[in-house]
């Protein structure tokens, strides 16, 4: 056996398993340089409301996807997630009410802020790759800015590099000439499709055909044209999820 082959080995796993961790450390510099030191104001402090650990996988599949990408993952994989923003701000005393949010706008992204915490204590930080919702409210109060993940407030939005995702009116009737998309997202509007059954059609003239809910996600809608058929004074509640 060659001198020293056992021994170098050893060393060879040693070093292959120090790799990872090393990987994590300097990234954790790399965050930690990059933002003079202070906390995520995501991770770091104690949620207002802590999401279930499917819910974190789901946000956490985000990162290198599109705007696009992530509507459509929050439409397949949790249609719900407005109800229930709104329900845990609700039970946490952040909200009144349900009724006070006309609007929600979904972001993605980077950036600094101030934070509050669960406890209702404010800290500056930074928040990585997260999905940031802004609820709007009535009678032109301040919305309110939050990360999905914990439900914890943002205050002061010093710097940002969000991506909008989609936004979607809670609350209204189908005026004339107007269709779903002209209140809330192509993504949310198959959702609401599915969720109605209401029926799908692409194309126009002798083309025109009746698809599903998943080819119309799948459909090139810059080369296709996607309808989806509802009528003047059609009702729709996305908190309630009603239809009338």
């Amino acid at each position: 056996m060659p001198q020293g082959g056992p021994m170098k080995k050893k060393i060879v796993i040693a070093l292959f398993f120090l790799i990872p961790f090393t990987i994590v450390i300097l990234r954790l510099d790399y965050l930690h340089r990059q933002y003079n030191g202070k906390q995520n104001i995501v991770n770091d402090l104690t949620p207002i409301h802590q999401i279930s650990a499917q819910h974190e996988l789901i946000l956490d599949s985000f990162s290198g996807k599109t705007p696009s990408e992530i509507s459509r993952i929050l439409s397949n994989e949790w249609p719900t997630i407005k109800q229930d923003l709104i329900n845990w701000l609700v039970d946490t005393g952040k909200l009144a009410s349900a009724d006070e949010v006309t609007s929600i706008t979904f972001f993605y992204g980077s950036g600094t802020a101030n934070g509050e915490d669960g406890h209702g204590n404010i800290h500056s930080g930074y928040f990585q790759n997260e999905l940031i919702a802004q609820l709007n409210l009535t009678e032109d109060a301040k919305p309110l800015l939050v990360a999905v993940k914990c439900a914890n407030g943002l205050f002061e939005l010093a710097s940002s590099n969000l991506l909008t995702i989609s936004s979607d009116q809670l609350r209204f009737a189908i005026g004339k000439r107007k269709c779903l998309v002209d209140y809330v997202s192509f993504e949310t509007a198959i959702s609401l499709a599915k969720q109605f059954n209401l029926s799908i059609y692409k194309d126009k003239g002798k083309q025109r055909h009746k698809i599903s809910p998943e080819e119309a996600l799948k459909t090139d809608t810059d080369n296709h044209l996607i309808q989806i058929l509802v009528f003047p004074g059609d009702e729709f509640d996305l908190v309630n999820m009603t239809y009338n």
